[in-house]
């Protein structure tokens, strides 16, 4: 007979993802909004890495007021999102023809937290009866 060892859940924050939609917008998992704290924090620096060009990821790094280069975190019904077109296009993201999706991770390096956004494989096209977005 086998002799097991029981695991038991772990509470973590669920599905913590980004999703680039068509319009440019980042949509946010429960999960990663949950972990960002976007109850908290809704401003927003995002940038990329300046000394690795081949790094594809999205950094967001909270701020505590607006600032000239600030994203905001807007809420339209139970989802989080912000208007990342710029840094998409820069990064020449396929957003308008892919199902474009990030991982989340969080990252503290001394009293510092940031998270990184690294992008999974992405599917052709659309999934199917998914509608365009205005």
């Amino acid at each position: 007979m086998v002799k097991f060892r029981f695991v038991a859940p772990t509470e973590g924050f669920g599905v913590v993802k980004a999703t680039a939609q068509k319009n440019g917008k980042l949509n946010f998992s429960k999960g990663a909004v949950k972990m960002m704290g976007f109850d908290k924090v809704r401003y927003f620096k995002l940038a990329l890495n300046a000394d690795d060009k081949n790094d594809t990821s999205i950094y967001i790094i909270p701020a505590k007021d607006k600032e000239t280069d600030t994203y905001k975190t807007s809420k339209a019904g139970a989802y989080y999102y912000m208007r990342a077109k710029g840094i998409l296009d820069e990064l020449k993201v396929n957003y308008d023809n892919e199902n474009v999706v990030y991982n989340v991770e969080e990252i503290s390096e001394g009293s510092n937290k940031y998270f990184k956004l690294v992008k999974k494989g992405s599917r052709r096209g659309r999934p199917a009866g998914s509608k365009k977005e205005a």
